[in-house]
């Protein structure tokens, strides 16, 4: 596989965690699936075991939000083995409610 078909796999995959289909998780993801972000508990095994958290993730909250990080992915035969992520989850937490926001020194 050459860099471009990776990195366009790549950029297809990242979007389930936005409005992508969930059914990218099935076509692109290994079944060996390893997801480790520090956000969550642990590292999630299995393309089914992710699709199911994705799941869940997507009707917690009807709010929009945004956050900034860093994914860098493992992919083997045209499929993600593995999603590394980094990301500004406090930033997350504050738009959700679930944190105070910061306050501004004036």
């Amino acid at each position: 596989m050459s860099i471009e078909e990776n990195k366009a796999i790549a950029r297809r995959f990242v979007q389930v965690w936005g409005k992508e289909s969930l059914d990218v998780i099935d076509e692109l993801a290994a079944p060996s699936l390893s997801v480790q972000y520090p956000a969550l508990p642990q590292i999630i095994r299995g393309n089914k075991m992710f699709r199911q958290v994705m799941e869940s993730f997507r009707s917690a909250t009807n709010k929009k939000v945004r956050w900034t990080g860093i994914t860098v992915y493992k992919i083997v035969d045209r499929k993600v083995v593995q999603e590394r992520g980094e990301e500004d989850f406090l930033g997350f937490l504050r738009q959700i409610g679930a944190a105070p926001r910061s306050r501004t020194n004036t």
